[in-house]
C-alpha cells in the first residue's frame, strides 16, 4: 500500500523523519512539475537514488569535477550501453576514477539529489512500502545529517521563529541522536550553540535568553528537532482555562503502511506510480551510495531494485 502527500510546508522533514523512525523500507518518490526523484530505502535509510534529471547522474558529475573528458563520456557511454554493464563499474573497468574515489562521489551525487526537493515550491511525494535489497557493502545515507543540512539550507528566520512559537510551551529535550550527529551541527552552527547547551528538557525562552539571541535559537531549535536530534515533550503549565499545545509537532505521514503481499513493481514507466504522472520517463540517472551497482536501468524509472 502507498502512502502520498502533497509537498506542503516542512513535510518533507516528517515524511523523512517517520521512515527513520519506523525504520521502514521501500521507494520513496518526489516529484515536481517534471522533475522525478527516487530512493530506495533499507530500514530507514537511502541505499540507492534514482533521477531523470542528467545533472543529477554520476557521469555529469565526472565531466564537471574534470575527471573525465567529454570524449571519454561518450565512449564511456556506449560501452556501458554496449555491455550492459552498469556505468560505475564501467568507470572504473576502463580505469578513469579509482574505486575509493568513484565511491566518494556517489555519495555526494545521491546526497545532493536529495537536498534539492527540501527547496521545492510545490510538489508531491509516495512511499510505497517494499522488501529492497541493498547492494553488498552499500552504505546508506544518513537521514540526521541530511536534515540537519537541508533544515540549516532551507528553513529562513521568520520561517524558524514561526515554527518554535507554535510551540511555545513546548520543553525542547535532546534525543540521543543530539550527540551523535553533534559534528554537522556544530558545523552548521558553530559552538556555543543551542546543541551544545542543551542537556535536559528546557523551555525556549530560557534558552533564547541564554543564547542572547532569539533568532538565532530560534534557528537551531528548529533544526535540532526537524532533524530529529531534539523533540518537544511534556508542556510548561499553562494559564487557567488555556488548552495545552500538542506534545510534539504533528506527523503528515498518517495512517498505517501495510506490507505488501509481495515487493512492489516499479519497473517500467514513471506512470507504474500514481504520483509521478502521465507520460513516460526520460532516462533515469542512477546514483548509489556505495558498494557494486544493481543491473543497468532501462529508460524510465527503473534503478536496478533487485527485491528479496
Amino acid at each position: 500500500m502507498a502512502i502520498r502527500g502533497k509537498l506542503e510546508h516542512l513535510r518533507l522533514f516528517m515524511v523523512f523523519r517517520s521512515i527513520l523512525e519506523r525504520r521502514l523500507s521501500g521507494v520513496l518518490t518526489l516529484q515536481s512539475g517534471s522533475v522525478i526523484k527516487r530512493a530506495e530505502i533499507v530500514n530507514g535509510y537511502p541505499v540507492r537514488t534514482a533521477s531523470n534529471q542528467r545533472q543529477d547522474g554520476l557521469v555529469y558529475a565526472l565531466v564537471e569535477e574534470g575527471l573525465i573528458s567529454s570524449t571519454e563520456e561518450v565512449e564511456l557511454r556506449q560501452q556501458a550501453q554496449a555491455t550492459r554493464t552498469p556505468v560505475d563499474i564501467m568507470v572504473v573497468r576502463m580505469g578513469l576514477v579509482a574505486p575509493r574515489r568513484l565511491a566518494a562521489i556517489q555519495r555526494r551525487v545521491a546526497r545532493h539529489l536529495l537536498l534539492e526537493p527540501f527547496g521545492w515550491q510545490d510538489g508531491a511525494y509516495q512511499f510505497e512500502d517494499a522488501v529492497i535489497r541493498p547492494d553488498q557493502g552499500a552504505q546508506g545515507i544518513d537521514l540526521v545529517d541530511l536534515l540537519v543540512e537541508a533544515a540549516g539550507r532551507y528553513i529562513p528566520g521568520p520561517a524558524a521563529t514561526e515554527f518554535v512559537n507554535r510551540y511555545a510551551r513546548q520543553l525542547v529535550a535532546p534525543t540521543d541522536f543530539a550527540a551523535h550527529h553533534a559534528a554537522r551541527f556544530d558545523q552548521l552552527f558553530p559552538t556555543p550553540n543551542t546543541r551544545s547547551m542543551l542537556e535536559a528538557p528546557t523551555p525556549f525562552e530560557l534558552i533564547a535568553r541564554v543564547r542572547g539571541d532569539r533568532e538565532m535559537a530560534a534557528r537551531e531549535v528548529t533544526v535540532l528537532v526537524l532533524s530529529g536530534m531534539a523533540r518537544y515533550q511534556s508542556t510548561i503549565s499553562k494559564a487557567p482555562g488555556e488548552v495545552a499545545a500538542p506534545s510534539e509537532p504533528p506527523r503528515p505521514v498518517t495512517g498505517t503502511i501495510r506490507r505488501v503481499a509481495r515487493p512492489a513493481n516499479i519497473a517500467g514507466t514513471a506512470t507504474a506510480h500514481p504520483s509521478v504522472g502521465p507520460g513516460a520517463a526520460p532516462p533515469v540517472y542512477v546514483s548509489r551510495t556505495s558498494g557494486p551497482p544493481a543491473a543497468v536501468a532501462p529508460p524510465g524509472m527503473t534503478s536496478g531494485v533487485r527485491r528479496a
